[in-house]
């Protein structure tokens, strides 16, 4: 389950290739993120709109999309989705791939000093 400092995003776009940030970023809740019911500028009801879900650590790189290295980001796949009016009946988008936020890897210091303490370790002997 993802913890409160995980965060998501939607990206929305006419294409798969045009996607753009929509909405503020929401704290992930139980693995989902609920953005309401939401109009996209620009892409009427009846029309299909393209969307995805990214995801960040927020204590790593804050509360905005913008500072986040793309390789940090976590993705969902992106989904065609039919816009509809009126909104009595949104429409959910169902993803299949999960959004999962890479861990940063242990600096290379710290794995030198790993190391170097295992083989000063296995040299030791005891007398």
């Amino acid at each position: 389950m993802a913890s409160t400092n995980i965060l998501g995003q939607m990206l929305i776009g006419r294409t798969p290739d045009s996607l753009v940030p929509f909405g503020t970023p929401l704290v992930h809740n139980f693995g989902a993120v609920n953005g309401g019911i939401v109009t996209v500028p620009g892409i009427n009801a009846g029309e299909v709109a393209y969307m995805q879900l990214v995801a960040w650590d927020s204590l790593l790189w804050g509360t905005s999309l913008a500072n986040v290295p793309l390789d940090q980001l976590g993705r969902t796949d992106i989904l065609p989705l039919m816009l509809r009016f009126p909104f009595e009946n949104p429409v959910t988008p169902y993803f299949t791939q999960p959004a999962i936020v890479p861990v940063p890897e242990p600096s290379g210091f710290a794995l030198l000093a790993l190391g170097g303490a295992g083989a000063w370790a296995l040299r030791r002997k005891p007398r």
